[in-house]
């Protein structure tokens, strides 16, 4: 039988702000974002990236390359922007890249320099004083 491996993931609503336009967009619904433990990065899937450009106007982009567990893969970083997690909001960059569980994944690394701190005992994540809970999944 195979050991099975817990992914935590967090509901929350996410705003993406185009700091080059100063126009922001919030998805209507909380979305599903997962921590990956060795990810100093925030990624968005490809199919955001249409509706964000409609909701907020273009980008600056540019072409990156990324190192994953499976190896190197092509993406899209989105320049300047802020990306919020509920109230706590976040300036740098965003790739866009397939592959992705969930909606958004956000690195551990990523949230630690950003000051959050994870309780996996508690399930909870706290930013900026926001408090996310998190539930497991298989």
């Amino acid at each position: 039988m195979k050991p099975s491996r817990y992914k935590p993931f967090a509901t929350a609503k996410i705003a993406i702000r185009n700091n080059e336009t100063d126009r922001a967009w919030q998805t209507p619904k909380p979305m599903k974002v997962f921590v990956d433990s060795g990810s100093t990065i925030t990624i968005l899937p490809p199919s955001a990236l249409p509706v964000l450009e409609k909701k907020t106007g273009p980008f600056s982009k540019v072409a990156v390359r990324m190192q994953t567990a499976n190896g190197v893969k092509e993406a899209i970083a989105l320049k300047d922007v802020s990306f919020c997690l509920e109230k706590s909001c976040f300036r740098g960059n965003v790739l866009i890249s397939d592959g992705i569980q969930g909606d958004v994944l956000i690195g551990s690394d990523f949230l630690t320099k950003a000051g959050c701190e994870v309780d996996f005992k508690r399930k909870t994540m706290k930013c900026k004083g926001s408090q996310i809970r998190f539930r497991m999944e298989a």
